[in-house]
């Protein structure tokens, strides 16, 4: 089975990339935290979408479709922590964070994130061809 790519959609650049994985026939899932979201992304036609407790560390284990590639959109410092030290574990491979902040970010690195990436642009899906090379 193929892997997923995992994908935060908590803002206009996450929501924009996955839609050019789902344009590119990837196979990709959605992360989130929100139950109320969760019921949005059904709505929409999302069927591959990974609810994590960010509350509960004990809840944190890995989803049932393979994990490959993680790109995490910051919404919010904190929430982004809890994705990263979630996340983490399920995938060998790259995890990116994207980012708008001017500042550095080295806290995820420490956290785990292979990428941080600082983008004020709005279109970042040059990190598709990037992240499968």
């Amino acid at each position: 089975m193929d892997s997923f790519t995992l994908v935060t959609v908590t803002n206009k650049k996450g929501k924009d990339f996955l839609s050019v994985l789902h344009a590119r026939g990837l196979p990709c899932a959605v992360l989130t935290n929100s139950k109320q979201e969760k019921l949005e992304l059904e709505a929409m036609g999302e069927t591959n979408i990974v609810l994590v407790d960010t509350g509960d560390r004990s809840s944190w284990g890995p989803p049932e479709i393979p994990i490959g590639k993680v790109f995490i959109f910051e919404e919010s410092l904190p929430l982004t922590c809890r994705y990263l030290q979630a996340v983490k574990s399920w995938t060998h491979e790259p995890v990116y964070v994207v980012t708008g902040c001017g500042m550095i970010r080295n806290m995820y690195k420490e956290l785990g994130a292979a990428y941080i990436i600082h983008s004020r642009n709005a279109d970042v899906t040059f990190l598709i061809e990037e992240s499968s090379k």
